[in-house]
């Protein structure tokens, strides 16, 4: 019996990025009670993309209303931060909220001050968990620029590790969720049912599988073994039957042990047990809909470990009759 388990290869940060990150713009929240700043700000930022998005600016103009703005937006990629505004402090207990309150350490901070003598930069840096610390003198156009795109590469960064992160954690839940199941059947139905939660990690999207199958080949054929949705009643029958011609094609031609295909027509995985008879298991999702390419690779580590592990389920049900 096979118990190897398989784990995704490396892909590079841009691969991991979710659709709809690609097309939302960048959050950029403007706190400063000087109006000057913020039009200045706003007119050098004007037509600055990254990543074929561009910036939607925030604006606040005291401590309280940053801490406001970060409450209902958690999304922020950079903050500009004036130190010094209703109180010498009060950029200051933004960081402290930003970071302490809402737990969020994932935008990049910037503290932008005209009084550097009120809050020492040395003494900031140490104490506080900002990004960047500049004199407002200093920020030209170029210079804003570049910080801009730095803090941008920087919290894409961070966002695709995380994402990485709670998909894998997924992954590891699903999976063991159904390999606690005994029986070819029970198992079958566990997969399509952890499926939906595989696919939820992204905050921002709602996955619901409504039609499915897994299929197991047998000296006759392949044949369904489990089914959801309008399959929860082809138990028995044939692919030939039910895939997508061109799915099947692709299908019969598989000469790796394991094969996904991702298409308009939907999910498809596939390992091959025994070379010689070709014998396989298969799954099935129709219309799973958008995914990016971390949910596409990790659905395909998933199904990879479970279609092996039925294997094995399937063939201690063999010995145990």
């Amino acid at each position: 019996m096979n118990d190897m388990l398989y784990f995704a290869e490396e892909d590079d940060a841009d691969e991991l990025q979710t659709n709809y990150r690609q097309r939302k713009p960048w959050k950029v929240a403007i706190v400063d009670d000087e109006e000057q700043v913020h039009s200045v700000t706003k007119l050098v930022l004007k037509n600055f993309s990254f990543d074929g998005r561009e910036l939607e600016l925030l604006h606040a103009y005291s401590a309280k209303e940053a801490i406001q703005l970060f409450s209902q937006h958690d999304d922020i990629a950079i903050c500009l931060l004036d130190v010094v505004m209703e109180t010498d402090s009060a950029g200051l207990d933004v960081v402290s909220n930003i970071r302490d309150e809402l737990h969020n350490n994932y935008t990049r901070i910037v503290l932008r001050t005209g009084q550097p003598g009120q809050a020492p930069e040395a003494n900031v840096i140490k104490i506080y968990d900002i990004n960047d610390y500049k004199d407002k003198t200093e920020l030209t156009n170029l210079k804003l620029h570049t910080l801009i795109y730095s803090c941008l590469r920087a919290y894409r960064d961070i966002i695709s590790l995380n994402q990485t992160r709670k998909g894998l954690e997924q992954v590891i839940r699903a999976s063991n969720n159904v390999f606690h199941y005994r029986f070819s059947g029970e198992f079958s139905k566990g997969i399509l049912q952890q499926l939906t939660s595989l696919m939820q990690f992204d905050d921002h999207a709602v996955y619901a599988i409504e039609d499915g199958f897994t299929a197991h080949s047998d000296r006759c054929g392949l044949r369904v073994i489990e089914g959801i949705g309008k399959y929860s009643d082809s138990t028995g029958e044939y692919l030939e039957n039910l895939l997508p011609e061109q799915m099947l094609d692709e299908l019969k031609s598989q000469t790796t042990p394991f094969m996904s295909i991702h298409s308009n027509d939907g999910f498809l995985a596939s390992n091959i047990i025994d070379n010689k008879d070709n014998q396989r298991n298969v799954l099935y999702l129709q219309k799973l809909g958008e995914s990016s390419a971390l949910q596409r690779k990790l659905l395909d580590v998933f199904c990879n470990n479970v279609l092996t592990a039925f294997q094995n389920l399937y063939l201690l049900e063999d010995i145990e009759k």
